[in-house]
């Protein structure tokens, strides 16, 4: 049942569109700000209270803010671990069993052979070599462990798929001294147990999940409500 949203209600949403820099996009019909007052439109009273708890914790990365992050990532990664050697292999954070499925991790990787990254003095000093491939990986396990291994992520959540795909890497022959975990954003306990199983890990934002402060109620509905938003 479809319930009528009321002008403070309306208020309330745009107001929250603005503070997060969301587009107010009223004319397409599959747009975030129609999406997200159709699903509060489905909403009883407290259902939209828990609703716009809920978006408080959403955040929006454009391509654009991603290029910037990624420049950031790779001037710190560069600085630390790569600054007398002059080639650097990149691999996106993908298990064997997924490596011919496309990620978000793929697009992070790709990023790094684009225009913008090479205007950077100390990153286009640097030969960048995008592995695009798990079998790729194995075929260069030789040269990674004289040059290092990169692998990229946007986001870094409990840690257990990156744990997955590093152990897969170092069970090749890839010692975890010459293997670094790179991220745009990481979930504070992601980010600790790559740390605390002895892994290299660099991140340009680490930021606290809210999760574990929810209710299972308000877990499962968070989960809907990314669905309704982002993903139909």
């Amino acid at each position: 049942m479809i319930e009528k949203i009321n002008i403070y209600e309306n208020a309330r949403i745009n107001e929250l569109f603005l503070r997060k820099n969301w587009n107010i996009d009223e004319s397409n019909k599959f747009s975030l700000y129609n999406r997200y007052l159709k699903t509060y439109s489905l909403l009883n009273s407290d259902e939209r209270e828990l609703f716009s708890k809920l978006s408080q914790s959403f955040e929006i990365v454009s391509i654009e803010k991603y290029q910037i992050c990624l420049i950031s990532l790779m001037e710190q990664i560069i600085s630390k671990h790569f600054k007398t050697k002059q080639i650097i292999y990149i691999y996106p954070i993908k298990t064997s069993h997924d490596s011919e499925l496309i990620k978000s991790s793929d697009l992070i990787s790709y990023l790094c052979k684009s225009t913008a990254i090479k205007y950077i003095d100390s990153i286009c000093k640097k030969k960048l070599y995008v592995l695009g491939s798990y079998s790729q990986v194995k075929k260069k396990v030789n040269q990674l462990e004289k040059h290092s291994l990169l692998i990229l992520d946007d986001f870094i959540g409990s840690g257990n798929y990156a744990t997955t795909v590093a152990g897969e890497i170092t069970s090749n022959g890839i010692s975890k001294e010459h293997l670094i975990i790179g991220a745009l954003y990481a979930c504070r306990n992601g980010y600790n147990k790559l740390i605390e199983e002895s892994y290299i890990v660099e991140c340009q934002n680490i930021v606290d999940s809210c999760l574990p402060k929810l209710s299972s109620k308000e877990k499962e509905y968070y989960t809907y409500l990314l669905y309704q938003l982002f993903y139909i």
